[in-house]
């Protein structure tokens, strides 16, 4: 987990918090992508950063995404609202009962980014940050791998 983001994402806050892009917390307004339309890409500041399913991607799955799409309940059974599996890699690119929701290489054709982007999803609780929908924009662009 440590060794993706010494490489990936905690030198990107490194060097756009230190390199003074903007003061406080605004140095995250060039990751803020409200939206991703199609044909769009993952924001300059991500695109040479490792993003790694298992130590970047899942935490914010697991975090806003488990209540509907594959986490257990009390009773012990996994809700999975449209078959759609957030909680392991396999589920993520099998998608839901309506087709693929993410499109490797290609955020701004993945129905995911498209649903948290616009607000859709999560349907309870706070939406997706911009910041954590660009790292998961960074993820669809790298191709979505394994990792």
């Amino acid at each position: 987990m440590f060794e993706s983001r010494r490489r990936g994402l905690v030198p990107l806050v490194w060097t756009l918090g230190v390199g003074g892009l903007l003061p406080g917390a605004g140095w995250l307004a060039p990751l803020a992508a409200p939206a991703m339309p199609p044909g769009t890409r993952a924001p300059e500041a991500l695109r040479d950063t490792v993003v790694s399913f298992a130590a970047d991607i899942l935490p914010i799955f697991q975090q806003r995404c488990a209540q509907c799409h594959g986490g257990e309940g009390e009773d012990g059974e996994v809700y999975t609202e449209a078959y759609l599996d957030l909680q392991t890699y396999k589920g993520v690119m099998a998608g839901s009962e309506y087709g693929p929701v993410v499109t490797p290489g290609d955020p701004g054709e993945s129905v995911l980014i498209e649903m948290i982007s616009e607000g859709e999803m999560p349907e309870e609780g706070d939406p997706v940050p911009p910041e954590e929908i660009a790292i998961i924009s960074a993820w669809i662009e790298a191709g979505a791998p394994d990792n």
